[in-house]
């Protein structure tokens, strides 16, 4: 159990796009050949808005694809929950580390501001232990 004010820790650094961003990734289901927006991207998982509602438990082969720099990684994840409109999937085969480093610093070229209140020091992203 957490203590009251304790933050909260997490294995993997998440990146989360901001939505005036043009150029988030595309989540590409090989499952059903539909394609989700990512909102909130990291090493072992990822959020996405989608117009279709994937079952609980089900593991889906996608790609993600980077339409900025025309990148692709295969992943294969797991939706786990849905919150609000995103759909949650834990992805023990992701985005590795290296791309999640290019990734934020475009976006804080961009938005210099955005990880501001997550800055503990010198260096945002860590790599995973």
């Amino acid at each position: 159990m957490r203590k009251q004010g304790q933050a909260e820790r997490r294995k993997y650094f998440r990146l989360r796009y901001p939505f005036t961003y043009e150029h988030r990734p595309k989540l590409l289901c090989v499952y059903d050949g539909s394609d989700a927006e990512i909102t909130e991207l990291s090493e072992g998982g990822l959020r996405c808005l989608s117009g279709r509602r994937w079952p609980r438990g089900l593991m889906l082969r996608a790609l993600v694809h980077f339409s900025d720099d025309n990148e692709e990684f295969q992943i294969i994840g797991i939706v786990i929950r849905y919150q609000a409109q995103e759909t949650v999937l834990r992805t023990p085969r992701g985005v590795s580390w290296q791309h999640m480093l290019i990734e934020q610093r475009k976006l804080l070229k961009l938005y210099p501001l955005l990880f501001e209140s997550a800055r503990p020091g010198p260096g945002v992203l860590k790599p995973a232990q």
